[in-house]
Formats: C-alpha cells, structure tokens, sequence
C-alpha cells in the first residue's frame, strides 16, 4: 500500500517578519504578495508585532513608509502569475498601513486620557 501524505507549511512569525524586512529592503513585488497571502493568516498589526520583536532595533515608522512607497516596486519589470492584481496588492496594504497608524494614534490619545485623568485624581 502506497500512502502518500502531504505537508502544508504554516507561516511563522519569523518568517512573516524576515519577509517584512526583506520587503522594505528588496522593493520586489513577490514580497509584497507573500505578504498580502499572510494577510490571509495574521492581521497586519499581528505581523508587525512580529517584525518589532524580531528586530526591535529597527524603526517601525521607516518601516511603515517604506511598506506603503510602491514607486520603487512599480519599476520592477515582472510579471507574477496570480489572480490577485498588483493595483489590489497595493490598496490592500494601503488601506492596512493607514487603519494601523489610526488605531496607533487612537490607542495613544486614549492612553494620554487614562493619564490626564488620574492626575485629576490624585490631585
């Protein structure tokens, strides 16, 4: 009897976070489309967490600027077979880098709130 089995590789978070890095420094379009697939397995703000933690040293808001600045990827001249278009590529983490930065400033001002207000309290 011939069994075969197959193995699905799971994404991990360092690897989820290498291709962050290799992403900001390569600017291929493959990288970005292995990222939109992870995008099917961890949110946005889960994958930047891994790359923070990964490399803490390096800083999130060039990463960030780096993500969302295609002009670098649009020079590059090749084709990759998938349904998924390069201009959905490219709303796609738009739209994911514009929410993360909203939800940071959010979580910002109401932690400025919870501060200011137990000041209030203590005085």
């Amino acid at each position: 009897m011939n069994q075969t089995k197959s193995v699905q590789l799971l994404p991990t978070e360092d690897a989820a976070a290498s291709t962050i890095l290799d992403t900001v420094k390569s600017y291929s379009k493959k990288d970005y489309y292995v990222l939109y697939e992870l995008l099917n397995v961890f949110t946005f703000a889960e994958l930047i967490g891994f790359y923070s933690r990964k490399y803490p040293n390096h800083d999130l808001a060039s990463v960030l600027k780096s993500l969302s600045d295609f002009h670098e990827v649009e020079l590059e001249d090749n084709t990759i077979l998938t349904p998924v278009s390069w201009d959905t590529i490219k709303d796609k983490f738009s739209k994911e880098i514009r929410n993360y930065i909203l939800d940071l400033r959010l979580t910002k001002a109401g932690a400025n709130k919870n501060i200011i207000s137990k000041k209030k309290t203590i005085n």
